[in-house]
């Protein structure tokens, strides 16, 4: 990411931290408090539930984006804590989910929910649409306090949660092809979904 950042701009600053996210506790907090927000990338809930509780205790806006199994579809989830809106462990609730394996190694491993689970590569263009709108999110945050024009989206884009779509496969397989359907959702359209607080919440 650190070399992806500088091909694009020579002139950024970028400090890598090489950190299991779930094992750094204050270290992982110190290095939130220091940030204006926090896009997390990484591909299984523990990392995600302890960046969640970092975030929050630091009231940063968190962003994560997910792609659903082999990328048929995906989420943002965008934690906005000084909204007093949900934080990611209110859209999980107590779930525990499957995590993606990403290589057979981590396909002999004892998966997350302790079941099998199956290598499920996905596309650059099904994931792409779910990055976009996370740099989309991200940069029209940022510019609240300013006078940039992107003040008015950040204003429009504020829900927990966008919902995204690439095939009718998985979670989607009911949901009607773009071209059929405004009434009812399809796919390749995002969806912008009001998740309220989990009042049960331990950390929010």
């Amino acid at each position: 990411m650190r070399d992806h950042i500088l091909s694009v701009n020579h002139s950024a600053a970028v400090v890598t931290v090489d950190r299991d996210a779930t094992a750094a506790n204050d270290e992982l907090r110190d290095m939130i408090s220091a940030v204006d927000c926090v896009v997390v990338g990484t591909d299984n809930n523990a990392s995600r539930f302890a960046i969640n509780a970092a975030a929050i205790a630091e009231r940063k806006p968190t962003y994560y984006g997910r792609a659903y199994t082999r990328a048929c579809g995906g989420d943002v989830v965008q934690v906005l804590p000084n909204l007093d809106r949900p934080c990611y462990a209110c859209h999980m609730e107590d779930r525990i989910v499957n995590e993606e394996i990403s290589s057979t190694r981590d396909a002999d491993r004892v998966a997350y929910a302790d079941s099998s689970v199956p290598i499920e590569p996905g596309l650059t263009v099904d994931i792409q649409p779910i990055a976009n709108m996370i740099a989309r999110l991200v940069v029209a945050r940022l510019c609240v306090g300013t006078e940039s024009s992107l003040v008015e989206t950040a204003d429009e884009l504020d829900a927990p949660l966008y919902l995204w779509a690439n095939r009718r496969q998985g979670n989607f397989v009911n949901w009607l092809p773009m071209k059929r359907s405004y009434s009812r959702m399809a796919i390749l359209r995002w969806y912008a979904i009001n998740v309220p607080k989990n009042p049960c919440c331990t950390v929010c």
